[in-house]
């Protein structure tokens, strides 16, 4: 796929060993109770694989509304986030 085909909300882009990492809030839950992010990988940031799910929000999750602006960073793959209470 490419870029303009990707829908997500507060983009964030990793490299690592020559692979970019693309991850972001799901675009159709991004004003309401987010269910989670998700990661496209491309080794020239135009033609894109995935969609891969990276994060999942359990049933009785602590934060039930909006979560928000996913990093990751490569010290044992941390993948931080934003979360409304």
């Amino acid at each position: 796929m490419k870029s303009e085909e990707i829908n997500i909300r507060d983009p964030y882009v990793l490299l690592s060993k020559g692979i970019y990492y693309l991850y972001g809030t799901r675009a159709k839950t991004c004003w309401m109770a987010a269910s989670g992010f998700d990661c496209y990988t491309s080794t020239d940031l135009i033609n894109w694989e995935g969609l891969y799910e990276v994060f999942h929000k359990p049933e009785n999750f602590y934060a039930d509304k909006n979560c928000w602006a996913p990093e990751v960073h490569h010290y044992k793959w941390f993948l931080l986030y934003v979360c409304n209470l």
